[in-house]
């Protein structure tokens, strides 16, 4: 399967997508570092107002990634899915998914897909996050809002 192209918005007939994009002031290797550490995606994983309480991560292809969030209401969310691609310090890609409720209520959770690129720029490394297969605008437009928090958060730990 093609990934989408980064220079361009997704192809919305095909799949509800987001591009976010931040440039930071560290080299890839540290940006990489960022994301595949766990005692660093502690620090920068969440959005505004909610805290990354627990990060577990298998990094290797069909190994497992795994945090809990904790949000202003007192209730925690586990996000986690599967690696699909790993060229350190360049590229990841892996599905996403929020964990079923434990009363198991509720339909089944959205399975998703994120690439994040970490391309070299003069002054650092601009980091891309491509998160698709949306099943609508609603859930992409709260995951942009995420998305772009979490960058600034890493953009803050790392320089």
């Amino acid at each position: 399967m093609a990934e989408p192209d980064l220079q361009q918005p997704p192809d919305e007939g095909a799949t509800v997508a987001l591009i976010c994009r931040r440039e930071i002031a560290a080299g890839a290797e540290a940006c990489f570092s960022a994301w595949t550490e766990p005692d660093q995606v502690m620090h920068w994983f969440g959005p505004p107002g909610v805290a990354c309480s627990a990060a577990e991560i298998d990094l290797r292809v069909g190994g497992r990634w795994r945090v809990a969030t904790e949000h202003p209401d007192g209730s925690t969310l586990w996000i986690g899915g599967d690696f699909e691609l790993i060229e350190p310090p360049r590229r990841l890609v892996y599905n996403w998914a929020h964990e079923a409720a434990d009363d198991g209520q509720g339909p089944p959770p959205e399975t998703t897909k994120v690439s994040v690129r970490f391309e070299p720029r003069a002054t650092g490394t601009e980091v891309i996050v491509v998160h698709e297969r949306f099943g609508g605008e609603a859930a992409r437009d709260a995951h942009l809002l995420g998305w772009e928090g979490c960058l600034i958060e890493i953009a803050a730990l790392l320089e």
